[in-house]
């Protein structure tokens, strides 16, 4: 009985704490915290260039040498990966902005945004990326992750 009560008053909890943080003031971040927030442009452009890179691997381009991509369980490089993003049959689309998750000032940015996919699956879920800034000032994809759409509730 105590663990119900625990977790009817856990669950809500939780979900005012991470609003709170989503909405938490820019001052905090010269506290030393990261403020989920709008990404800077050239993160937003990289997103928007390898979210359009279409077919023939081209979607390699945006990622790192050792960059990967993770399903579920799953970890998809090179050639691999761009099948696993390519797969025809499957159309995406955004549903929510793009949002910064973490940016310490040094050239690393984790983003997230809502899509939804149709097909063999269809639901509404998230791509997280982390992306890095090379020698040479270039912005790559060190890794992408698709929240995958469990039809599990339970």
């Amino acid at each position: 009985m105590m663990h119900t009560r625990l977790r009817r008053w856990l669950i809500p909890f939780s979900l005012v704490v991470v609003l709170l943080t989503a909405c938490s003031d820019p001052a905090d971040e010269a506290a030393g915290g990261t403020v989920a927030s709008k990404p800077p442009d050239e993160v937003a452009t990289l997103i928007d260039n390898w979210f359009d890179a279409g077919g023939d691997g081209a979607v390699l381009d945006f990622y790192t040498p050792t960059g990967y991509h993770l399903y579920g369980t799953q970890s998809f490089t090179g050639e691999d990966l761009a099948n696993h993003l390519e797969t025809p049959g499957i159309s995406h689309e955004w549903v929510s902005e793009l949002m910064l998750v973490v940016d310490e000032g040094d050239g690393r940015y984790v983003v997230t945004r809502g899509m939804r996919n149709s097909g063999a699956v269809t639901g509404v879920s998230a791509l997280t990326f982390e992306i890095l800034t090379q020698s040479d000032g270039e912005l790559l994809i060190a890794q992408s992750a698709w929240s995958k759409i469990s039809r599990s509730f339970g």
